[in-house]
């Protein structure tokens, strides 16, 4: 994906986080309407860093959520597989993430690098069958304006964690795709398991309101494994 720079002011949205980069030589790209941090240091820096222990803002990425009686069955017509167990996410055919966080509630993220539009479909599906009463789905969760999105990985991440969480995210204890509903730091967050290919990585997802203190206390966190910010592209290609 070709991406335009831009600088932060001159976008529709910002993340709650994104004057935490300053300081720093950032070059920002408007994606989904968000300023987003593509490259922060050398490209090769950046991916040594992410193996071992970084920090990325992802607040552009689309997502959405739906919870209630007839969730599951609603995002089935819309060719939506829901994961079979509790705290467990899939990847989609078109590379959207799925969480399921409860029995009738469904999270879904978009694609790391490429948009699906899954966001704007599902929601313009779902007023449109509520309007009409062609569905019993119980409520919309708008995920995109209630919580910031991070990107944690490397393979001192699990132990960086254990310094803010009482859940145990060792890769040989949590497995890929796996889900945390947890305090972070004494605050409420969605931990999602998702590797950067051969690299560990972590998504999360907190309250806009606790989005600054938490990226305050990972990035403090992060300074004993001399952690690191890094952009999108390293990302993309570690998954690449």
């Amino acid at each position: 994906m070709t991406h335009n720079q831009v600088q932060p002011e001159y976008c529709q949205h910002r993340s709650f986080v994104y004057r935490k980069f300053d300081h720093l030589p950032v070059t920002w790209s408007d994606i989904n309407g968000y300023a987003a941090a593509l490259s922060i240091h050398d490209t090769n820096l950046e991916i040594e860093y992410a193996q071992k222990m970084a920090l990325c803002d992802l607040s552009y990425i689309q997502r959405i959520g739906f919870k209630g009686i007839g969730t599951n069955e609603w995002l089935q017509t819309q060719k939506i597989i829901i994961p079979q167990d509790l705290n467990m996410a899939e990847v989609a055919s078109n590379g959207c993430l799925i969480a399921r966080l409860g029995s009738q509630d469904i999270l879904v993220l978009d694609h790391l690098e490429k948009e699906t539009n899954t966001k704007q479909r599902l929601e313009e599906q779902w007023h449109y069958d509520h309007a009409e009463n062609k569905h019993s789905c119980g409520n919309i969760m708008p995920r995109q304006d209630s919580h910031s999105c991070f990107y944690v990985c490397g393979t001192n991440a699990p132990e960086m964690f254990s310094t803010l969480c009482a859940v145990d995210l060792r890769v040989n204890k949590f497995n890929n795709l796996m889900i945390a509903q947890t305090s972070l730091a004494r605050i409420s967050a969605i931990i999602i398991r998702c590797d950067a290919g051969n690299t560990p990585g972590y998504y999360v997802l907190v309250e806009n309101v606790t989005s600054e203190y938490c990226w305050d206390c990972i990035q403090d966190a992060m300074k004993e494994y001399s952690g690191q910010l890094i952009g999108l592209s390293c990302l993309i290609d570690l998954i690449s």
